[in-house]
């Protein structure tokens, strides 16, 4: 737990500053379904404490990364897409 503000709170405030970032959350084993909420409200991805093997942390991360990149590139090309349809509407 946080002290001064909630997971999601906090997993909010860092996708609104900084929206392409990848984030992981690290849940307490008691709290396997913060890690479901954490990923619905953006996160990339979730690891319970005490259940952190390097391979594990590393695949992770890699993975976030990733899907970060590729929900961007995605984001990028329906803008791209959108911005043709209507400089084609525009020239008719």
């Amino acid at each position: 737990h946080l002290p001064d503000v909630s997971g999601i709170d906090a997993l909010t405030a860092v996708r609104t500053l900084a929206p392409h970032t990848a984030v992981i959350v690290l849940t307490g084993l008691s709290e396997a379904q913060a890690g479901s909420d954490a990923m619905a409200a953006g996160a990339q991805d979730y690891l319970v404490k005490g259940k952190v093997e390097p391979d594990l942390l590393h695949r992770t991360v890699r993975y976030a990364v990733h899907r970060s990149q590729t929900e961007r590139a995605n984001v990028q090309a329906q803008t791209a897409r959108q911005r043709a349809e209507e400089n084609a509407r525009l020239e008719r």
